[in-house]
């Protein structure tokens, strides 16, 4: 089974991730912020992170930056989220291609994790 950890500060954001992402199979871990994902990361195999990018404290793109830096975790899958990324503007250039909108579209962000977990 996948594990997938998730990092929003909004409470409700985290429910439905993980109502619907273990509806369809995968061991879900939420965190309201960065301090406790690392605690995670420390005790459970992680898959995927997907964090949101405004988050209080330590931001989404500087969690990033710190599990690129871990030799450990660089090898993660890794998927940002954001409604409103405003002042990211370079690193969502350059991780495009991992970057979902909220509200987040499950059906989409399903397929996309079949897509990418598969292949690990």
């Amino acid at each position: 089974m996948k594990q997938i950890l998730y990092i929003d500060d909004n409470s409700q954001a985290c429910l439905l991730f993980k109502l619907f992402l273990e509806k369809e199979g995968y061991k879900v871990f939420t965190a309201k912020e960065t301090d406790t994902a690392r605690k995670i990361l420390k005790r459970e195999k992680i898959d995927c992170i997907t964090t949101d990018i405004g988050l209080p404290k330590e931001n989404g793109i500087k969690f990033y930056q710190w599990v690129q830096e871990q030799s450990e975790y660089k090898d993660i899958f890794f998927l940002f989220v954001s409604g409103h990324a405003v002042g990211f503007d370079q690193v969502l250039t350059e991780h495009r291609n991992n970057f979902i909108t909220k509200p987040i579209f499950f059906p989409d962000l399903i397929e996309r994790l079949n897509k990418e977990l598969n292949n690990i």
